[in-house]
């Protein structure tokens, strides 16, 4: 609907009012936490040791230099070039994550969707992204053959959650430690 200003009413210029304030508090809010997030991660790197080992071998160090802003995906860990970082394999991560949970692998893998199962399973291809550089759609073969957008929608919720709700950010730092040995 294409109105002139000067043609709205009272009530509807209240109206656009309300929305514009409502959008703009939610950009504020939306900022604040990124920005929330960006700070308790370089609080992170600054307490915690510069060299730390990536998996359970002492021998592989990762040298972290800077914590780095990236326009397109928010924030990143710049790594010193001679550090050469192994992966976990999303089995070790599978395996991890149903020790954790008490959940049966072939339960993670299977069709099942019941929420003691599905979370878990999120998680974990959360982590499988996270951790290694395994595509979507090799992540979702992982799981049981589940298609990309499955292992996508795992990890966009994730993400979301782990702002919201401190345990699980908490189970899931617990999850990487126990995973690379880093002490997150």
């Amino acid at each position: 609907m294409n109105m002139h200003v000067g043609n709205l009413t009272p009530t509807q210029r209240q109206a656009i009012a309300r929305s514009r304030n409502f959008r703009e508090a939610i950009a504020a809010k939306a900022a604040e936490l990124a920005e929330r997030k960006a700070m308790a991660a370089l609080s992170a790197l600054r307490i915690a040791a510069i060299e730390a080992p990536l998996t359970k071998h002492p021998e592989v160090k990762i040298v972290v230099t800077d914590l780095v802003p990236e326009p397109s995906t928010g924030w990143s860990i710049a790594v010193a070039p001679e550090a050469k970082p192994i992966y976990p394999q999303v089995r070790d991560i599978q395996i991890a994550v149903c020790k954790h949970f008490d959940v049966k692998l072939l339960d993670m893998l299977s069709k099942r969707r019941t929420a003691e199962i599905v979370k878990p399973r999120q998680i974990a291809m959360y982590l499988a992204k996270t951790l290694t550089l395994k595509s979507l759609p090799d992540i979702g073969r992982r799981f049981g053959g589940r298609d990309h957008t499955t292992a996508l929608h795992a990890i966009r919720k994730m993400e979301g959650l782990i702002l919201l709700d401190d345990g699980l950010a908490h189970d899931i730092a617990i999850l990487i430690e126990s995973i690379t040995g880093i002490q997150q």
